[in-house]
């Protein structure tokens, strides 16, 4: 009997962590068809630090920071928020150059909830590095749904 709530503990385990990526999917779908707006960029920059990581080796990190400028109906908005994963560190040199086309004064595009004007959001796509985290989840969600399964199968019928 002991062994059949293990299995109900690892079936609920699963789908509960099945139910992240689907609510991240879903949050992306949302925020994707928010109306673009222009936006003016006030601030703009990169915070870097050096980790230790081992065996006299290490690594810099480097993380974007910018702060534009907005209006909707009238009323004035600062936002912070650059994409999904914001802060995600650098990791190719691709986000590096579209970050440095954010310089002070420059107009940017963003999308604003029209439930709620203060949440933006520059860059509304989500790229293939936002799916390893939903990847990764996904199959640990499946694989323990999977085990919980085949022991409900082997010690509960």
């Amino acid at each position: 009997m002991l062994h059949c709530y293990s299995a109900m503990m690892l079936v609920s385990s699963g789908l509960g962590i099945l139910l992240i990526p689907i609510i991240f999917a879903f949050s992306w779908w949302k925020i994707r068809h928010w109306p673009k707006i222009p936006s003016r960029i006030v601030s703009a920059s990169v915070e870097s630090r050096r980790n230790p990581v081992g065996a006299g080796i290490v690594v810099t990190e480097y993380r974007p920071s910018v702060k534009y400028e907005y209006e909707v109906n009238g009323r004035h908005y600062l936002g912070k928020r650059i994409g999904f994963r914001d802060r995600r560190l650098w990791t190719d040199c691709r986000e590096r150059a579209e970050f440095g086309s954010l310089t002070p004064g420059t107009e940017v595009m963003i999308g604003v909830s029209p439930n709620n004007p203060s949440k933006s959001i520059i860059d509304t796509t989500m790229r293939f590095r936002d799916l390893d985290f939903l990847g990764m989840l996904t199959v640990l969600g499946v694989l323990i749904v999977a085990v919980g399964v085949w022991v409900a199968t082997m010690v509960c019928l």
